[in-house]
């Protein structure tokens, strides 16, 4: 029988060797600002170690702001989390990943992340406008 009590707290080792991913994350799609800092907080504080960001959720100076509350307050440490966040669709582009990557580190206030993901297998149109979308009000798909 499992134990659930403990997934806030258990590993799973990486098949690298190089550290282990929390078995629960906590999801940071949180359409309101306050309330993504204060979720956020709150999770830190109730053990919650991994936490799943995006570009697109467009909060991410939120969670980063709550992460650093929580490492600035003492008794967590950076290397005790597990950051993960998302390259937008309309990123996907060789020449627009790096600066993606980093803008997303910049708004989250970290020197790394432990996890970035392609948050959809699909590009969109590149560009600064997260849906872009054609005359018929469809949204312009393009090859990566």
């Amino acid at each position: 029988m499992i134990d659930f009590s403990d997934f806030r707290t258990k590993r799973i080792p990486l098949s690298h060797g190089a550290g282990h991913i929390p078995v629960l994350g906590f999801g940071t799609l949180i359409p309101d600002a306050a309330a993504t800092i204060s979720g956020t907080r709150d999770a830190l504080e109730a053990g919650f170690r991994h936490f799943d960001c995006a570009e697109r959720y467009r909060n991410e100076r939120e969670v980063g702001e709550a992460l650093q509350a929580g490492l600035a307050a003492g008794g967590i440490a950076r290397e005790e989390m597990f950051v993960t966040t998302k390259l937008w669709n309309t990123n996907h582009r060789p020449e627009r990943v790096k600066p993606a990557f980093e803008a997303s580190l910049d708004r989250l206030g970290l020197n790394y992340l432990d996890l970035y993901l392609i948050h959809t297998p699909f590009a969109f149109q590149p560009g600064d406008e997260q849906d872009p979308r054609d005359q018929n009000g469809k949204v312009i798909t393009t090859a990566a």
